[in-house]
């Protein structure tokens, strides 16, 4: 399924604001755990995106 969404939704999603999802999103993408292309998002790396969310929880 493909669709494209807002950051303003990621965040309303996430809990979080439009400006912080804008922030999160750029610094998974020089992890290089996801990419943008033509408007879309896709994850380069689930098990690296999974870890990265598991030490986010610990912290």
């Amino acid at each position: 399924m493909n669709f494209k969404i807002s950051h303003q939704f990621i965040g309303h999603l996430l809990g979080i604001n439009r400006i912080t999802s804008i922030k999160i999103i750029k610094k998974l993408k020089g992890m290089n755990y996801i990419e943008q292309i033509d408007g879309y998002y896709y994850i380069k790396d689930l098990n690296g995106l999974e870890q990265y969310q598991a030490r986010q929880k610990i912290k």
